[in-house]
């Protein structure tokens, strides 16, 4: 498993093993050499040529394949719609800033590129409240990001809190609020965690508990 990388936890979704998958992160190619271990063909996309330089040679020093680099951005990229299985971005398109009608714009190309039943994979920071570690930089709310890739047209949506951090992600928890208390309910009863934390399980504050969050979504 490569912590820190959303393709370690791909086994939660239904993917084709003898796809195509896209890593268009800004990560040194950790997402890349998590994807090769689920896709036949994985394809990475970055800014920078440096950036996909030093994926190339990293790639070759440790011995996984990649099938294409592409310099560029997912909007000039000159690919055909329905391309992949899978495209993965870590946060990459959250920590971008853009507004409300700019991410719609980029879930939407993402939908395009993916073919139908593919699957996105990316993470948010959550705002911290009542967590065990220091707050980071938040992203966007897991309603919000939900409602934009509704509207983008994705048509099914999971989403998974991170604990105890995206970068080391030991258990993901379904945004379910039952599985939530019973996680909560039994950090407290571990002396783990405090009364708070369960008290705001049981209030259905779901997205404060916890520093990161998954969503997978289905084109």
């Amino acid at each position: 498993m490569v912590t820190g990388s959303l393709a370690a936890w791909l086994w939660l979704v239904e993917v084709q093993h003898d796809g195509r998958a896209l890593d268009a992160s800004d990560t040194q190619g950790d997402l890349a050499a998590a994807l090769s271990g689920h896709f036949a063909k994985v394809e990475v996309l970055r800014a920078e040529p440096t950036a996909l330089e030093e994926i190339r040679s990293r790639a070759e020093r440790e011995g996984w394949p990649i099938s294409e680099l592409t310099l560029g951005s997912l909007a000039s990229a000159p690919w055909r719609e329905a391309r992949f299985d899978c495209i993965a971005l870590q946060d990459t398109l959250l920590r971008a800033g853009a507004g409300t009608a700019d991410l719609t714009a980029r879930l939407v190309r993402v939908r395009q590129l993916l073919l139908p039943g593919g699957w996105l994979a990316l993470s948010s920071f959550n705002p911290h409240f009542l967590g065990r570690r220091n707050a980071r930089q938040p992203g966007i709310s897991p309603a919000r990001l939900a409602r934009e890739c509704s509207q983008a047209g994705f048509v099914e949506l999971r989403t998974l809190f991170a604990e105890p951090s995206a970068e080391d992600p030991r258990t993901l928890l379904p945004d379910a609020r039952a599985a939530v208390l019973a996680f909560e309910t039994c950090h407290t009863l571990r002396g783990a965690s405090g009364p708070a934390r369960r008290l705001a399980a049981r209030w259905g504050i779901r997205s404060l508990l916890y520093p990161a969050y998954f969503i997978l979504a289905r084109a």
